[in-house]
């Protein structure tokens, strides 16, 4: 992250919503910094609460400035922060911005940032999915770890690298797709996704698995079915580390998609055949008992 010279260190602005954010202001390359609220050696820590918006420039001291990043720690510990919109405007989010912030259920991140930093989001309870933009490369270290309600994220098709224990304890995901530049796997990535069913590697080259060790293929147990392209099935079992998985052909996975849906489709014409003959019943009943009633009469 840019090293600000402030001429204003955590220093408060009120946004035109009424929110009060504070920043580090660079005076030489009119740019600001969101940080945590309140100051550490006087006022204490303040706590951000309920939804959060943060503009993309901010004016202080009758100078503009480009909001461009947001802090290390700068959001951590906010137990009852729900929402934050963040604007394209931001390129970088610093280590554990976001840590611990247990009822946050909405986060944008922008396009212009190249990297999830380490501990990001860790342990932000109620976040059930993330859209990682395209310009991220890079994984960091526990980043989405214990995220326990997530269910859904889609990684961007520029990553590269995903981190030690990235995941972890992500215990509702079910399913991950892993884009074709990635090169780099922390074995430990995915540890104590206890519902994780399917990794989908579209790499035809075999991920480097870093910390392989004795403990380290929990991922790649029999439970788990690792998709790979059908030319790079073999290469994937013979892969160091990769040879231990539950190794699949990703046409199997389209072909049984494919079966899901018919199935399904057949289900829907059946469902839709028995109310039709329900209908038909109901109508009959009602027209006999109007001809015995007006026979009666």
């Amino acid at each position: 992250m840019t090293s600000l010279c402030a001429t204003a260190s955590d220093t408060w602005v009120m946004n035109s919503d009424g929110d009060f954010i504070w920043y580090d202001f660079n005076e030489k390359e009119k740019t600001a910094r969101v940080t945590f609220k309140g100051n550490k050696t006087s006022s204490g820590r303040l706590d951000y609460i309920n939804d959060i918006t943060i503009p993309s420039t901010v004016e202080y001291e009758g100078k503009l400035y480009s909001v461009t990043s947001i802090g290390k720690y700068a959001f951590s510990d906010c137990d009852k922060l729900f929402n934050v919109t963040v604007p394209n405007s931001v390129t970088s989010i610093g280590r554990a911005a976001f840590n611990n912030c247990r009822e946050l259920v909405g986060v944008n991140i922008p396009n212009n940032v190249t990297m999830i930093d380490d501990w990001t989001f860790s342990c932000c309870e109620k976040l059930s999915s993330i859209i990682i933009p395209n310009g991220v490369t890079s994984i960091g270290r526990a980043a989405f770890n214990n995220c326990g309600n997530l269910t859904e994220v889609v990684m961007p098709s520029d990553l590269t690298s995903i981190g030690q224990w990235a995941f972890r304890g992500c215990r509702r995901l079910k399913e991950v797709i892993i884009p074709w530049r990635v090169t780099t796997i922390d074995v430990e990535a995915f540890d104590y996704c206890d519902s994780l069913s399917s990794i989908t590697v579209l790499n035809t080259t075999p991920p480097k698995l870093v910390r392989l060790n004795a403990n380290g293929h929990r991922i790649l147990g029999e439970s788990v079915s690792v998709y790979v392209p059908a030319e790079s099935v073999e290469k994937y079992k013979s892969a160091e580390g990769w040879k231990l998985a539950n190794i699949k052909d990703l046409s199997q996975k389209a072909e049984k998609k494919a079966l899901k849906v018919k199935n399904s489709a057949d289900a829907g014409k059946a469902e839709f055949l028995t109310d039709f003959l329900m209908i038909l019943l109901i109508i009959t009943f009602v027209f006999v008992f109007l001809l015995l009633r007006k026979k009666n009469a």
